[in-house]
């Protein structure tokens, strides 16, 4: 699974940007990459360091975020899924009203 991984960059908030292969990024909070069985080593970190402009700080999208858009992990929300899939970004859902 790890080797989708091209690079990362690192958050203020804690939070570490993968990028893939593909061209997909996803976001993760550091304490929960082994919960997810995500290992960095070998994988390059890029220089620059991210301050508080992640997905996971202010949209709320990420692997270990409810879908709901809470900020929160699914198990202490409304245990829908996770907002993102590794290695695919999130789907932008446009309301009409």
């Amino acid at each position: 699974m790890d080797e989708q991984i091209k690079n990362y960059t690192v958050c203020s908030c804690g939070a570490i940007t993968l990028y893939f292969f593909n061209g997909e990024s996803n976001s993760i909070k550091r304490s929960n990459l082994k919960k997810f069985n995500i290992s960095l080593k070998g994988i390059p970190k890029l220089q620059k360091e991210i301050t508080y402009c992640c997905n996971h700080c202010v949209n709320h999208y990420a692997l270990d975020l409810c879908e709901c858009g809470s900020g929160l992990m699914p198990e202490k929300c409304c245990k829908k899924e996770s907002r993102e899939q590794f290695g695919k970004s999130v789907e932008y859902r446009v309301k009409f009203y």
